[in-house]
């Protein structure tokens, strides 16, 4: 695992692009948190029923 020294979370853009080497996991979280659902509920719900049947545990 990377670690950039707590500058990810610092909110020193230019500092940490310069240290870094790749993506840090808040720039993961931005991303998701910008993102919209795209199935409706009943497909999820029938995707939730697809693990409960079929996956392994």
């Amino acid at each position: 695992m990377y670690d950039d020294g707590g500058l990810a979370s610092s909110g020193n853009a230019s500092i940490r692009e310069a240290v870094r080497k790749g993506p840090a996991t808040q720039d993961y979280l931005d991303a998701i948190a910008e993102t919209r659902t795209t199935v409706s509920d009943e497909v999820h719900q029938q995707f939730l029923e697809d693990i409960d049947a079929l996956g392994r545990v």
